[in-house]
């Protein structure tokens, strides 16, 4: 699985969940992510952008429910 090598950008005021949002849409848009791999788990990718896990589930549920991610318990 390839490391998340994305940082925030911590000079603008739009909301933490939102820059974590546009990091993903930034990660899925990666060929490896675009021909089938997973994405780091949720605590994984809070780690490495030093948010709360809320925070980065926040910013995943929203790319859920737009259908460009698909959330599996346990995989």
């Amino acid at each position: 699985m390839p490391i998340l090598q994305i940082k925030i950008d911590t000079e603008s005021k739009a909301p933490l969940h939102s820059k974590v949002e546009q990091m993903m849409r930034a990660l899925i848009e990666q060929p490896v992510y675009r021909n089938g791999e997973f994405l780091p788990k949720e605590v994984d990718i809070a780690e490495k952008l030093g948010v709360a896990r809320n925070t980065a589930r926040h910013a995943i549920s929203k790319l859920v429910n737009e259908g460009l991610l698909v959330r599996k318990k346990g995989v």
